[in-house]
This record gives C-alpha cells, structure tokens and sequence, in this order.
C-alpha cells in the first residue's frame, strides 16, 4: 500500500479546521460523482481528517421516485449509490484523478447494519467516514485504489461499504473500448413509484412432484437494464454499471424465496466481484446457484452473471437471515 499523501493535489480543503461541522446547504460539484443532474448528487460537504482519513456529508432524500424512504428501512441501492459517490469524491479532490479519467468499480461490498439507525430528527443527514487505501501507484494519480465507508446518521452506524476502483485515463479506456454502443442520457423519468424493473425470469417452472427446495438452484433470468431509470444511467456508459447488477441479484433472491415459499427473509450483506465488463450490447444472464449455511447458521446465496460461452464476468454473493428457502438448504 502507497501513502496516499503521494498522490493528493494542492489542498484547497486544507484550511478548514478538522473539528468544523459538515455542510449540508449545497452538494458538491456533479462532476465529482460522475452524475449529469444536480439531483440525483446525494453529497454535500466533505474535508480530510489525516493522509488515510476523510469525511464528507450526504442528504438522503426525504421521498424518491426510486430509493425506498420509508421510516426504519435503509435502502441497499441508496446505501450502494452513497458509498461510490463518496469514493468518487475522495479519488477526485484529494488524489489528483482527472475527473475525465475512466473509474471502473471491480470489487462492491454493502452491509446494511440492520436494526440501528435512528430515523427521528435530522435523519435524512448522513455522515461517511472513509479510509483510502491506494493499492497501485502510478505517475500523478493512483491506478488502483479501495475505499472503506461507513455511514452514520445521528452518530448511530447504519451501514458500511467497500469499493474497489480501476483507474483509466480516458484515452486508455478509450482504446480498450472501442467505439462500442453507448447508453444515452435518459428523459426525465416517470415511470411508477419504485420501478426497479431489471430481471426477467427464463426458468422453466418447477415440474409436478418436484421438491421446492431444490428448485431455487439453477434458475436463471435475463438481465434487462432500465435505461430510462436516471439512478442506473445517468450519462452515456458502455457497460452495465454495478447497481444494475446488485438490485438484479435481489430481485433473484426474493423471486427464489417467493417460489420456494419464504417470504420476508432479508439480506444482511451484498459482495459483488467483476472479473469481465458486463457489455451493454449484449445479452447478459444471472443464474441462482446453490445455497449454502455457515456456523451462525446465516445463509450464502450465489449468482453468477454471464454473457459469452457461459464464462462469468460478475459473481455476486449474498448473505441472508434464515429461513432463506423454506428453511432449507438449496442444493
């Protein structure tokens, strides 16, 4: 690991004491977390602590026409969409990436804390405590890089994240790429409340006398991302970008809990793993695999996201509360 002072940029935060309040009047410039509409910025303020240690402010909406808001519930995709932009803050104001550099996520760890979180008061204002660790150097910017996050809301821990990043300069990505399709901005969004709309279920339904428990394993759904939905696509990207990806995972889950009949199991953590780009011109798969029960008795369910010749370019795993599957162990 590099000492990340190594790759910060003259500190224009500098001045700020360390024990000066975060803001939370105004976000940070769109730039800084990779977003086309001031809207959708959920940071507002941020500043260093020491070389490895920063914090920033975010505002998470009090009603959205996608995140889940309600009172006591914290949702995964919001905790998810914090935790890159904090890391897309940090990499841009303190370690000296071009804000037209390429920042490719390749490892994703979100970990609601569930049962804390006090929702009274000021409970739309979060805080991010992030540590950097720069893992490859490289001329004036980090070429590899992971953040730590944990988010707090009224001092109370409601969640903590890991995220990996790649660095490309754009004409790097540019050359690796090609002039492959891009998604364009989207219109102004209108579709339903909470229209998470990702999956669609290419199983062949259970046989008569098989047993539930077993069906959960192997099934499969084609990933089809919504490129209306400003949350996932928010500019012009060749790729299908990590959320997409993490709310299909959940939907799988939930559909093979509704067929195997458990109902209001909840996940406890999401690990998502990139070993290939995920094209957005190409037909990609999410297959459930089989279940497995640690010590604690928590449950792993796996799904594995693949587009050519069945070779995995995502592994997604999801630790969840029993029962999981009617209370039993796919196989």
């Amino acid at each position: 690991m590099q000492n990340p002072v190594n790759y910060a940029p003259p500190d224009v935060h500098a001045a700020r004491p360390a024990t000066q309040a975060l803001r939370f009047e105004q976000t940070v410039a769109r730039s800084y977390v990779h977003k086309s509409s001031v809207t959708d910025v959920l940071l507002t303020d941020h500043r260093r602590v020491d070389a490895h240690h920063y914090v920033a402010a975010a505002q998470w909406p009090r009603q959205h026409h996608f995140f889940r808001t309600q009172p006591g519930e914290v949702d995964i995709l919001l905790v998810a969409e914090t935790v890159q932009q904090a890391t897309l803050l940090i990499a841009h104001a303190y370690y000296a990436v071009p804000v037209t550099h390429h920042l490719q996520p390749t490892e994703l760890l979100i970990e609601p804390l569930v049962g804390t979180g006090d929702t009274a008061g000021d409970g739309q204002n979060v805080i991010a405590d992030i540590s950097i660790d720069v893992l490859v150097g490289g001329g004036t910017c980090p070429r590899d890089l992971r953040s730590t996050v944990t988010l707090r809301r009224n001092d109370t821990p409601i969640a903590r994240g890991e995220v990996r990043i790649r660095v490309i300069p754009a004409r790097t990505y540019n050359r690796i790429r090609g002039a492959r399709p891009h998604s364009s901005v989207p219109e102004p969004f209108d579709g339903d409340d909470h229209d998470r709309s990702v999956i669609i279920d290419i199983s062949q339904p259970p046989r008569s006398g098989d047993d539930e428990s077993t069906t959960a394993s192997g099934r499969e759904w084609l990933i089809v991302p919504p490129r209306t939905q400003p949350v996932f696509f928010d500019g012009p990207t060749d790729q299908v970008p990590p959320l997409v990806l993490l709310e299909a995972a959940r939907q799988a889950a939930q559909a093979a809990q509704a067929v195997c009949g458990a109902a209001g199991s909840h996940s406890l953590r999401y690990s998502l793993r990139g070993t290939d780009w995920v094209e957005l011109d190409r037909q990609a798969r999410l297959q459930l695999h089989a279940q497995t029960t640690d010590k604690a008795g928590l449950n792993t369910l796996t799904c594995i996201v693949t587009q050519e010749k069945d070779r995995p370019s995502v592994d997604i795993h999801m630790t969840v509360l029993p029962p999981v599957i009617g209370g039993r162990t796919v196989s």
